[in-house]
């Protein structure tokens, strides 16, 4: 595993610990994606979701990621359409959820950060936004009042990790 790969996780596992918003900037796009599920792997229990990922897509709104959210923490917990769990804040307290990553962030509006981080960051979950540094400077993603004082790690090269190798920075 390569040195950014595990600085990786381990700045996600304290992000994820004390509970911090914090943003990863790549050189690429999905630089950092095995790594990033490597991560979510080893936080993975049977009927838990304490971390969670999603793709932002530019036509995204809050809604449309909060319904996201709702289905995925639902077949996680195994409900069925025919007996759904009966609130969004039920399904988080009940799936363990402490954070959720957002890959290509820079494609969200400003609003919509600022709806899903706020929306997020009142059920005591955190966000960590990833996407490409060059995507993010020409939006200007971090001048954001709401994301310009939060903790950022560049990854400066492709991240890569085996599962054997994570095992041991646990």
């Amino acid at each position: 595993m390569s040195r950014v790969s595990k600085s990786v996780v381990e700045w996600l596992e304290a992000r994820f610990t004390n509970n911090q918003n914090g943003i990863i900037t790549e050189q690429v796009k999905y630089g950092c994606f095995r790594t990033i599920h490597d991560f979510l792997d080893m936080k993975e229990h049977d009927y838990q979701t304490p971390a969670i990922y999603y793709d932002a897509f530019a036509d995204d709104s809050s809604a449309e990621f909060i319904s996201v959210l709702a289905e995925e923490l639902s077949c996680k917990l195994g409900s069925q359409k025919s007996k759904p769990i009966l609130s969004l804040s039920e399904a988080i307290i009940e799936a363990g959820l402490k954070m959720v990553i957002i890959d290509k962030c820079h494609l969200h509006k400003p609003e919509i950060t600022d709806e899903i981080l706020t929306w997020l960051n009142q059920y005591n979950v955190c966000v960590t936004f990833v996407g490409v540094k060059s995507e993010i400077e020409r939006t200007q993603f971090m001048d954001r009042p709401s994301l310009a004082k939060l903790p950022t790690f560049e990854a400066d090269i492709v991240c890569t990790c085996s599962d054997s190798t994570l095992a041991m920075i646990s």
